[in-house]
């Protein structure tokens, strides 16, 4: 039996944080992408996440020197 595929028309999705500027998301809105942008809360709590992740990180990087 061969492989089942399935493709999807639809324009990919890009999400940028909050204080994104207008010039930037008009830019890519024009590439033709569904542009959405984050809250100020949602943009904070991504960027917890982010650092939280990093911290996570660098201590089993430090272990291979």
């Amino acid at each position: 039996m061969g492989a089942v595929c399935e493709f999807i028309d639809m324009p990919p999705i890009i999400v940028f944080p909050f204080d994104t500027s207008k010039e930037k998301i008009e830019e890519w809105k024009k590439d033709g992408f569904i542009v959405e942008v984050l809250s100020e809360e949602e943009t904070k709590k991504e960027k917890e996440m982010e650092e939280k992740g990093q911290k996570e990180i660098e201590p089993s990087n430090n272990e291979e020197d």
